[in-house]
């Protein structure tokens, strides 16, 4: 076996294709996957879910050397996480959080999101710092898990106007209820804006005359600039200013704890808030009558696949158009 080996390197040596495997030799995937967080995932606005899955990665891959990693080891991988129990974390208002072990299993969609941080870091190992794998990323020949059924909860008209009643500040004699987040779930129905998108909103960017507004830093790494519809402009004037220049001057967890609150008091179950992302753009798919490149501006969505994820028409409104 070693003289083949040789024979191959003298022949790959002749060819000027010889590769040295000495990185892939030395390196651990957890060694590989702490230089990536280092290096590459600060310049990424959408870094700490990539860093928690590094962390869940490593105790259980982490000694691996690159060279000895192969699809049948994340296979294990893979089968064993799809066994485990799902967990969350649970935050105090003190500040405390405690890990929650929920009844069901960890999804295949997760498996297949922490998948994804090796992929991208073997991938630019190979362009940047020289790691030379012989079989190729072991992540492209593993079965993935499969993608599983798109998210297709829809906002009731009942849930929509329990909710905003329940957000309006005007009622409030306490001042405790955030003048907001009513706001905010209108305009991001109305806008089908991601959650992170509009909390980054300022004022600077919106132009309530010309019915626009600039979303800077999205997912897809490019400014997008939309339209607002009446009732989003309504909404935006119905909110007092900030110092920051901030639309929604909300913390993400702030956001996330008012929301949970707000449906758990109303009883209304399996609601997210990233749900009136999907209720908005099945709603413009009716506004702009299936209207393809006008409902990809406003949600800036890439492929016609995704979009179609995000979309969930009611048999109602397909009725209302055959007439």
């Amino acid at each position: 076996m070693a003289q083949r080996w040789i024979k191959l390197v003298e022949v790959e040596l002749e060819k000027g294709a010889f590769k040295s495997t000495n990185i892939a030799e030395r390196m651990t995937l957890g060694e590989a996957l702490q230089r990536f967080a280092d290096e590459v995932l600060p310049s990424m606005r959408s870094r700490a879910p990539d860093i928690s899955k590094i962390k869940m990665i490593t105790p259980h891959l982490g000694s691996y050397p690159l060279i000895s990693l192969d699809n049948a080891a994340l296979a294990i991988y893979r089968d064993k996480r799809l066994g485990m129990k799902a967990r969350n974390f649970r935050k105090f208002k003190d500040g405390r959080t405690e890990m929650v072990e929920l009844k069901r299993k960890v999804a295949t969609m997760t498996v297949r999101h922490e998948l994804a941080p090796i992929r991208r870091m073997i991938e630019h190992g190979r362009r940047e710092w020289g790691i030379h794998l012989p079989a190729g990323n072991p992540v492209h020949l593993l079965k993935l898990p499969p993608m599983g059924r798109p998210r297709d909860r829809r906002l009731s008209a009942d849930e929509e106007e329990k909710l905003l009643a329940l957000l309006d500040p005007a009622p409030d004699l306490t001042g405790q209820r955030s003048p907001y987040m009513r706001a905010l779930m209108i305009f991001s129905l109305e806008t089908t804006s991601r959650r992170g998108e509009s909390l980054r909103l300022r004022w600077e960017d919106v132009d309530l005359s010309a019915r626009t507004a600039l979303l800077r830093d999205t997912k897809n790494g490019e400014d997008r600039r939309i339209g607002l519809s009446t009732k989003a402009v309504q909404a935006l004037n119905t909110i007092p200013m900030t110092r920051d220049g901030r639309v929604f001057p909300l913390t993400d967890n702030a956001m996330r704890m008012a929301w949970r609150r707000a449906t758990q008091r109303l009883g209304i179950d399996g609601l997210h808030f990233h749900d009136l992302r999907h209720e908005g753009t099945s709603r413009l798919a009716v506004k702009f009558n299936g209207d393809v490149m006008a409902m990809s501006a406003m949600t800036g969505h890439k492929s016609l696949q995704m979009l179609k994820r995000y979309t969930h028409l009611r048999a109602e409104d397909l009725a209302t158009r055959l007439g």
